[in-house]
């Protein structure tokens, strides 16, 4: 798939979080529903009821065509995605519980908390989407004007990517090409630190500044790009980044893949056994400490 392509698909998906999914009927017509969504590159999930229709009709056949628009006043603003797709019950736990925790993100935090708790793997039915084609609208390049995407296996690699497969050894870098968690300490001394970190894809670290921290950066896997002083600059694995004190920085995940660093802070900066397992965990934290 063109690279170019593949990042305005991306960012429409990362502009919003509900679609429409039509799955087929016992009769045949096809039931067009609206469901929320997350994504993890342009593997898509979203979960509905144990009984429900839709997980009836998946149940028999699961293609499913789907739609990401968004209303505009504007005719040759219209910008959208339709796929179709393959649709798939998650089955292992694992991924089932980090879609769970996925699916909050992408809703600002609410005032109040919620009326209901989010349910529970075993209170739902959550679908792995896969497109096999994928339409890319955009009236912005003239009217009607869409490129026609045909998908290949390895443009939805697993969400367990092949790496993660093998069990890892007690290598640091092997242990962060393993970490899933926004940031984990894992050894401590009277002058350093090393801190694992995982973004997924389009997540940042947030703009931040270390006073008293000189800060290291060994990318274990994927792409991203740092901003550091105001200067950006691509990073690729195995690239080392150094961010001297008193230096604003931030660092984002450009792929499609998880991005995982090892991190050296010199003096050590996180508590030990410091374990956030999702930047909004890590944030809660942080204004915790600072209240």
């Amino acid at each position: 798939m063109d690279e170019a392509i593949r990042r305005r698909i991306l960012d429409l998906l990362d502009a919003h979080r509900i679609m429409t999914v039509a799955t087929l009927r016992p009769d045949g017509w096809p039931q067009a529903t609206t469901v929320g969504y997350v994504n993890e590159g342009l593997v898509l999930y979203f979960l509905c009821g144990l009984d429900s229709q839709k997980a009836r009709n998946l149940a028999r056949d699961d293609r499913v065509s789907l739609t990401i628009d968004h209303d505009t006043p504007d005719i040759m603003a219209i910008t959208g995605l339709s796929m179709a797709a393959r649709a798939r019950p998650v089955l292992d736990p694992g991924e089932a519980e980090r879609v769970l925790r996925l699916l909050p993100t992408r809703y600002p935090q609410p005032a109040t908390p919620l009326p209901v708790p989010m349910p529970t793997a075993d209170q739902v039915r959550i679908f792995r989407v896969e497109p096999t084609v994928i339409s890319v609208l955009d009236y912005t390049q003239g009217f009607g004007h869409t490129d026609l995407v045909t998908c290949r296996a390895d443009d939805h690699p697993l969400s367990t990517e092949e790496d993660d497969m093998r069990a890892p050894d007690d290598s640091i870098r092997d242990l962060a090409r393993h970490n899933r968690d926004f940031r984990r300490e894992v050894a401590t001394g009277p002058h350093s630190q090393i801190v694992l970190m995982c973004l997924r894809p389009g997540e940042a670290i947030g703009e931040e500044v270390h006073e008293d921290n000189d800060q290291i950066f060994l990318v274990a896997k994927g792409e991203g790009e740092a901003v550091v002083a105001g200067a950006r600059r691509p990073l690729g694995k195995g690239e080392l980044l150094l961010v001297p004190a008193g230096t604003r920085h931030d660092i984002r995940n450009t792929g499609d893949r998880r991005l995982r660093l090892v991190t050296v802070y010199a003096p050590p900066h996180h508590a030990p056994g410091t374990v956030h397992r999702t930047r909004e965990d890590a944030m809660h934290a942080e204004g915790a400490q600072q209240a």
